[in-house]
């Protein structure tokens, strides 16, 4: 991994992929209070901007320390979910990926985009060898996704977890 890289910020055809900042504090309590968005996440409910903005000072922290990478997902300048690269492990260059979408935005192939950027600056700039993504066995979107993005499921590391309600997918860096 590059630990050099300072926080970037990404551009697809239709999003812009930035860091989160306090005024994002609203929308991040939408997203993370939103019953659909939680539905497969074992997390507590955000219910308010004060909450949101523990949560945002948190997140730049971890990302201040080089632990994590957080990108709010924007589209026509409105913050409509995020995407996340976390659990980094620089002995094996594994990173784990972590996203969620406010359903209004669901099918339209908005987290398909942000997902490409991601995989490609994950792989290409931070020089990271495999992608790992937890989910629910429930969240067929989200398997969806990840199999239209080339990741495979890996009963290995679901043997070596003993998850109850979830599969693990990677990619590998040789797509």
């Amino acid at each position: 991994m590059n630990n050099s890289v300072s926080f970037p910020t990404l551009k697809t055809e239709r999003l812009l992929l930035r860091q989160l900042t306090i005024g994002d504090d609203k929308a991040i309590a939408a997203l993370r209070s939103d019953e659909t968005v939680n539905k497969y996440l074992d997390r507590p409910k955000t219910t308010n901007p004060a909450q949101a903005a523990e949560f945002i000072n948190k997140i730049n922290l971890s990302i201040s320390k080089s632990e994590s990478f957080y990108w709010a997902i924007t589209f026509e300048n409105k913050l409509i979910g995020n995407i996340c690269l976390w659990n980094i492990s620089k002995d094996t260059l594994n990173v784990e990926i972590g996203f969620e979408l406010l359903p209004g935005f669901h099918g339209k192939g908005l987290m398909q985009e942000a997902l490409g950027a991601i995989i490609k600056y994950t792989f290409q700039t931070l020089n990271f060898k495999t992608v790992i993504a937890y989910v629910h066995a429930g969240n067929i979107k989200s398997i969806l996704l990840l199999d239209r993005n080339n990741f495979k499921r890996d009963k290995e590391l679901e043997n070596i977890n003993e998850l109850e309600d979830l599969v693990v997918y990677s990619l590998s860096n040789n797509w």
